[in-house]
């Protein structure tokens, strides 16, 4: 009997999510062994979506590693998404020669920040405790009653470059035979005519795909330049203003804007102006950058936080699916990462196998599905396809649906 699966979205988290699903059933099936009486399980898994690399919102991305915002997810659920991530980044630099071709490095990165009026220090429990060899001192105290203090402060981090990222997944999901297709997705009940279950990671799409009305855009615009003598990351936050620069493999990210709620998806004379200054004046040698281009990413935020949930979506009884008889289409949502979806994408990715593994043993309990010791990058190294190759190829408990949430 086979089983189909579809990812729908094509972004960083929608892809990894795929790659690690597609590397955990083939290590559980090639590790299963003959089991007399039981045949192997035929299962398919899809990738769906109405865009994919490099015309995603992910391909707008810098890729770097940075909790910065985490409102509205648990601490603990923060903590393990982002840690995860981290030490798997810095796994995959220290011992894979995969990490190049991943347009995986790490980054030093100097940020000027503003802290809120009133407070005299960084709070150490918070952000500062996530980071590696982090310093910081107040470079201005208060100029007067009601003014805010500057905090000067240094990191380490990695940066995983999406023009890499994004193609070298399209390679893995090739070699571990994920099947993909290009189109737009009404609706999840829609893809039960189809497939057996769902991994929603529709980022932005997911407001209308799963009628989340907490999903909107944090509008950012950024500019790609030639400026390669800036070799670390900088960041100048304050009440008023955002000025950022990202290393990337090629070249140098440059921004930016976190306008909510705003779905201009076109560059705006305005803010390329504000951003070209902020960023001249931050590091005043960019005034010699040779422009690549502008662009723009609509990052899909969700009030509330990211959305990591199972539930079973129900079909129409008319005996629709792949298989005649199933009444519900299992689900795991996976969206709502807003700036920080390369910072949490293989976290989460882990998470969300795991629940779908789980589903899988439901089905088909001869096979002890598990995730194998490096779900992303196990057997990547057999593939001899080049990046051009895979660029051409195309809340709680409700009436409609029963949820469980992380």
């Amino acid at each position: 009997m086979k089983t189909r699966i579809c990812v729908v979205g094509a972004g960083c988290n929608g892809l990894s999510c795929a790659v690690a699903l597609a590397q955990s059933v083939k290590s559980s099936l090639s590790g299963r062994g003959d089991t007399p009486g039981a045949a192997s399980p035929d299962i398919e898994i899809w990738v769906i979506a109405e865009r994919y690399p490099p015309h995603t919102t992910s391909d707008v991305a810098a890729g770097i590693w940075d909790p910065y915002e985490t409102s509205g997810i648990p601490a603990e659920l923060a903590e393990r998404w982002s840690r995860r991530t981290l030490h798997w980044m810095e796994e995959v630099y220290r011992d894979s020669s995969e990490a190049a071709s991943m347009g995986l490095f790490p980054c030093h990165a100097l940020l000027d920040m503003d802290l809120p009026v009133g407070e005299h220090d960084l709070p150490r429990d918070s952000y500062a405790r996530r980071m590696r060899n982090f310093t910081g001192r107040v470079t201005r105290p208060a100029p007067g009653p009601g003014e805010p203090a500057r905090y000067s402060l240094t990191f380490q981090t990695m940066v995983l470059d999406q023009s890499y990222y994004l193609p070298w997944l399209l390679r893995r999901c090739d070699q571990l035979g994920v099947r993909r297709r290009q189109l737009r997705v009404e609706t999840l009940e829609s893809l039960g005519a189809e497939f057996d279950a769902v991994i929603n990671c529709s980022g932005l799409g997911a407001r209308a795909l799963a009628d989340d009305t907490n999903v909107h855009p944090i509008r950012g615009q950024v500019y790609r330049v030639i400026a390669p003598w800036v070799k670390h990351a900088h960041f100048s936050s304050r009440a008023d203003s955002l000025a950022y620069m990202i290393p990337q493999v090629d070249c140098l990210v440059v921004g930016g804007t976190t306008q909510v709620d705003d779905w201009r998806s076109g560059t705006c004379p305005a803010d390329s102006e504000r951003i070209w200054r902020l960023c001249c004046e931050l590091v005043p040698s960019l005034s010699r950058a040779h422009v690549l281009k502008e662009q723009v990413g609509l990052r899909p935020k969700r009030s509330g936080g990211v959305r990591l949930s199972s539930e079973h979506v129900p079909l129409a009884s008319d005996g629709q699916g792949p298989h005649g008889h199933r009444t519900s289409l299992f689900v795991v949502h996976n969206y709502g990462h807003g700036g920080i979806g390369v910072t949490l994408h293989y976290g989460c990715a882990l998470d969300v196998v795991d629940r779908m593994l789980e589903w899988l043993g439901s089905q088909h309990a001869c096979v002890e599905w598990r995730l194998p010791a490096k779900p992303l990058l196990e057997s990547s190294e057999n593939s001899n396809a080049t990046a051009a190759e895979v660029n051409a190829s195309p809340s709680s408990r409700s009436s409609r649906r029963t949820t469980s949430r992380l």
